[in-house]
């Protein structure tokens, strides 16, 4: 999930938390505003986006790019090499996420595909 911050006047900052789109495609969000300094209001939106994160993954929700992220980091980081994991995260974030990360996925949990699909390196003992 991605998230921004803009300030509205002094000490008081408006932070928002993408909910990706709905059915109709339309983009949703969620917003909040928050009173103090910038380094508060920035721990405010990053506990937003962990909350929408995870009520997302609650409901069986997944968009494409969420899903890699996960993967990458509970798989991919574990069982692969270091050049791998730095190929899979540029293929990810330079070629994947910007035409599917909007895209929902099928996905119930990641760690259950991650198992099932097989994908991901074994390194070998």
């Amino acid at each position: 999930m991605t998230g921004s911050m803009r300030k509205k006047r002094r000490n008081v900052w408006e932070i928002t938390a993408s909910l990706g789109n709905d059915q109709k495609g339309i983009r949703r969000r969620r917003s909040r505003t928050v009173y103090g300094t910038k380094a508060n209001a920035q721990k405010e939106l990053r506990e937003l986006v962990d909350a929408v994160e995870q009520e997302r993954s609650r409901r069986g929700i997944w968009l494409v790019g969420a899903w890699l992220r996960t993967w990458h980091r509970e798989v991919v980081r574990r069982d692969c090499r270091v050049k791998t994991q730095e190929r899979y995260a540029s293929i990810i974030e330079h070629q994947l996420i910007p035409h599917l990360g909007m895209s929902r996925a099928a996905v119930k949990c990641a760690r259950w595909a991650a198992r099932s699909s097989g994908y991901g390196c074994r390194r070998s003992a």
